[in-house]
């Protein structure tokens, strides 16, 4: 059975209007959007791993991202993030997309 985020099921009549996606998709899109940043931010290249967390983001987190955000996109803030680096090439990101999907990154230098 397939669920909102929020627990509840989804019901069968809106299953025909689901979109079907590759998590490895998504995560390629994250790994770029967090390379594009850093060389925004930093002015060079960042040669890393990334490791997505398929954890959901915390509450916390997500709260931080929006009031405390080291950058945004869009009139209304349709994209939040926030990063912060951990050690030396170690990075942790959150990015916030609409206010409703979120994810946590987590970046080291090859």
């Amino acid at each position: 059975m397939i669920r909102f985020e929020d627990g509840t099921p989804v019901p069968e009549k809106m299953l025909p209007y689901m979109q079907p996606f590759e998590v490895k998709r998504i995560n390629a899109v994250l790994e770029k959007i967090i390379k594009c940043l850093y060389n925004y931010h930093f002015n060079s290249i960042y040669d890393c791993e990334m490791l997505v967390e398929e954890a959901d983001i915390s509450h916390k987190d997500i709260e931080l991202t929006i009031s405390q955000p080291s950058g945004k996109v869009g009139f209304n803030q349709e994209f939040l993030y926030r990063f912060k680096e951990l050690s030396t090439g170690q990075f942790a990101w959150w990015l916030v997309f609409f206010r409703c999907r979120a994810f946590t990154l987590h970046a080291s230098s090859t």
